[in-house]
């Protein structure tokens, strides 16, 4: 338990629920007062169904790694139920055999490890129950008859947790309730659960979808309400299975029958985007971009729940994302008048092309070389439309590198998405607004910055979303279209700033070259007490899980050429000098550094009376660099390249020493 710190358990519970700090404090607070006290934590979990009650118990269960036993009760469960199991038996008259049930099992259990014993939905039993769990929880221990003999099974207390869970049909009695502590539940905020969902999923559309459909589920009375674990799920269905009917999809993971997926697109219809956007402000648009779409679903008619929607108006998971927009709305948290894209067909890009030159079409192969398919009309990620113009469009985020290639050669308006990484954090966004003066910031905190560039219509959206550290993920709609000059100008100064000062793959190669030209001092340990190596490990870190860098060593493979040892004539005082050599090379994600050669010299006076004499050292230079050729990690790698430079000075050193008594003995 020493390493159970209210860090290190806020940090992993909070990977998987958002907005509950305080019932996180609770739990931890509650193990710990309990280790102290060699009591045994015990909490009632209470609240509304839906709200996360259970999916917790689970979530603490993953952090102790421990043993999960887990008890679903039924307004038919009995006391004997939670005690007993009863199983098919061929050795007894009865046909079935007694053994241990949920309470004892995690009691035996918790004598290994950790266990965590949950008991859903207890206020379904009857209230004879709760006298049941009183000597459980306070002595880890229950008595049963079970063979005809009695029998007691003794847990131990500092490895059982226990959680009892109840969606209050029901008051417990007072002797149970002084034995546990009582945490009370709520549903998710929707700001909370939009949160959560932006660290399962990176899709846009994916993430204002669920959001939705949870928002609508807080308006009508399902069956079950919506849980986050189902939203997660319909979350991952949805990226599978693009070409699945949407409202199957529905009735699979969220709702249980057809009339709940009745109510709850009648509700989705029904929603008010104002009122939408003005309560939950930190939300995207959710109304213009999903409800007209949820809108033309396979609409049920007055369907019974024995009924099935009708097969012939069903529509995809990919019909649904593709029917979304994109700019504007996508980013914009804070302004709810931002002008909507009008076009016909919602897409991340948007460029009309001039059909007396065809210019447009050929800059964007020009530009991007895309493979050549059978079809004309796609080029890589972009795509040929009639509409009521002939356009090129694209339904994935552009990146700030195309933005940048392709900005002076269309008009456009284009989504971004990408990583940048921002060494000063919010004074590099600060500093380069000062390139476009008409961006203006409307969001400012700590993990969401956004700007804006409107007049007329809008422009230019910035939005920052921090990732961890220094790693931000961008995203910006960008709109070139009806700009004077100078306005086009600060645009495009922004957008070169961005992408070639912070784009992560520009920061990683300058990182990168940095480490290479930094060869040197690495090869003198210098280099680990400089800021150079405090900046690079803030990269690394804030990178992990994105980036795989790595340092690669190797050895050339003539160096039998070029290790010896030798002893020559020269003017001047007597010394002995070591000669390596070690190439340094970058590429994408890598550091390469190659052992080329070590010559070690001793320098006589021209006038010493000893021949000039060569020894090869070649095997076992060889044989200590080669310990050291593999590929690591690149900090790892880093470090392994010093200490490989420090062994092979070591031993020159000690040729230094044999060539030296060479000389003295004349040899």
């Amino acid at each position: 338990m020493s390493e159970f710190t209210f860090e290190s358990f806020k940090n992993y519970v909070s990977k998987y629920v958002v907005g509950e700090d305080d019932i996180i404090k609770l739990i931890y607070v509650g193990i710990n007062a309990a280790r102290r006290s060699k009591t045994l934590p015990a909490f009632l979990l209470r609240g509304p169904p839906g709200a996360g009650k259970t999916m917790i118990t689970q979530i603490v269960a993953d952090y102790f790694n421990a043993h999960y036993v887990f008890i679903q009760t039924t307004l038919n469960t009995t006391e004997d139920e939670l005690i007993y199991k009863f199983v098919p038996s061929e050795q007894t008259r009865s046909g079935v055999r007694v053994q241990y049930g949920s309470l004892p099992d995690a009691l035996i259990k918790s004598r290994e490890k950790i266990t965590v014993l949950t008991i859903d939905e207890f206020d379904k039993t009857r209230p004879s129950a709760d006298a049941l769990l009183l000597d459980y929880l306070q002595n880890a221990r229950v008595s049963f008859r079970i063979d005809e003999k009695e029998d007691v099974i003794v847990g131990d207390k500092n490895n059982l947790i226990v959680f009892i869970t109840s969606n209050d049909n029901r008051e417990f009695s007072e002797p149970l309730l002084r034995r546990v502590i009582t945490i009370n539940f709520k549903l998710p905020d929707p700001k909370d659960v939009e949160k959560l969902l932006r660290r399962h999923f990176d899709d846009e559309k994916i993430i204002k979808t669920l959001t939705t459909m949870y928002i609508a589920s807080l308006t009508t009375e399902l069956t079950k309400p919506i849980t986050i674990q189902e939203l997660i799920q319909l979350g991952h269905a949805m990226t599978i299975m693009p070409d699945v009917d949407f409202n199957q999809l529905l009735l699979s993971f969220v709702v249980k029958n057809v009339e709940d997926l009745y109510k709850l697109h009648r509700s989705v219809k029904e929603l008010n985007v104002t009122q939408i956007t003005q309560q939950y402000r930190e939300l995207p648009d959710v109304g213009d971009t999903i409800v007209g779409t949820v809108n033309n679903i396979a609409v049920l008619s007055q369907q019974t729940s024995q009924q099935q929607p009708t097969a012939q108006r069903t529509t995809t998971v990919q019909q649904l994302l593709t029917r979304i927009k994109l700019p504007v709305n996508k980013i914009v948290q804070t302004i709810t008048n931002a002008d909507k894209v009008k076009d016909e067909i919602e897409s991340s890009f948007n460029a009309a092309i001039d059909t007396n030159t065809f210019s447009q079409y050929s800059n964007i192969i020009k530009t991007f070389s895309p493979e050549p398919t059978d079809r004309p009309d796609v080029l890589g990620k972009f795509k040929v439309v009639l509409d009521d113009t002939l356009r090129l469009t694209s339904d994935k985020p552009l990146t700030l590198r195309e933005v940048y290639n392709i900005f002076h050669k269309m008009d456009f308006e284009a989504y971004v998405e990408d990583y940048v990484y921002l060494h000063n954090g919010y004074k590099d966004v600060i500093d380069l607004t000062g390139r476009y003066q008409e961006l203006q910031f409307t969001y400012y905190t700590k993990d969401v910055i956004v700007a804006v560039h409107k007049e007329n219509h809008t422009y230019f959206v910035l939005r920052l979303d921090n990732v961890k550290g220094r790693l931000y993920k961008v995203k910006a709609y960008v709109n070139k279209q009806d700009l004077d000059n100078e306005k086009r100008r600060h645009q495009y100064e922004f957008i070169e700033g961005l992408f070639n000062n912070y784009q992560l793959q520009n920061v990683l190669e300058k990182t990168l070259s940095d480490v290479q030209w930094s060869r040197d001092e690495i090869l003198k340990g210098k280099y680990f007490e400089s800021d150079k190596y405090k900046t690079l490990s803030n990269f690394v870190n804030d990178t992990k899980g994105i980036l795989d860098l790595h340092t690669e060593i190797d050895v050339e493979t003539d160096y039998a050429y070029a290790a010896t040892a030798s002893i020559t004539r020269r003017r001047g005082k007597d010394e002995c000098e070591p000669m390596y050599n070690i190439s340094a090379d970058s590429g994408r994600n890598y550091v390469k550094f190659t052992f080329n050669y070590l010559c070690v010299t001793m320098y006589v006076d021209e006038n010493a009376k000893v021949e000039g004499k060569k020894i090869s050292i070649a095997n076992e230079v060889y044989n200590i660099a080669s310990k050291y050729v593999g590929e690591y990690e690149l900090l790892d790698g880093i470090k392994m390249f010093h200490k490989m430079a420090e062994e092979l000075n070591d031993y020159a050193k000690n040729v230094c020493s044999k060539l030296n008594e060479m000389v003295k003995n004349g040899h």
